[in-house]
């Protein structure tokens, strides 16, 4: 495991990007404005970003997949918090662009140390 995550660190971090990871959680309850206020933090990651096949290659949709136009493969180092990105309520911000987190793939072989974590993207 640890020769997994030492040849995944050294190919992200010398042929990847670096971005930023979004993560929103919920505060405490504020009585004024009657709601639970949102916390949003930001981490510096590192990461390489992909384009699915079809999407280069100019479909609309993969075959037997639901993926449309614009969405994109990111492979990204875990962040030094520790914390996790969770699909539907995390954020990546990659060059200007910010993209959703749709879905999130954690490779960690029966550890609790996660190597890399796949995640699919979308503006």
């Amino acid at each position: 495991m640890d020769n997994m995550k030492i040849v995944a660190n050294n190919l992200i971090k010398r042929r990847g990007t670096t971005g930023k990871l979004i993560l929103f959680t919920d505060g405490v309850y504020d009585t004024a404005a009657g709601e639970v206020v949102t916390v949003e933090t930001q981490e510096d990651v590192s990461l390489v970003v992909l384009d699915f096949p079809f999407s280069v290659r100019g479909y609309d949709t993969e075959a037997r997949t639901l993926r449309a136009r614009g969405q994109k493969q990111v492979y990204m180092l875990p962040p030094a918090s520790g914390n996790k990105p969770k699909a539907e309520s995390s954020k990546l911000l990659v060059g200007g662009t910010t993209y959703r987190i749709t879905n999130v793939k954690e490779y960690n072989p029966s550890t609790s140390d996660s190597i890399v974590f796949d995640l699919e993207v979308e503006l």
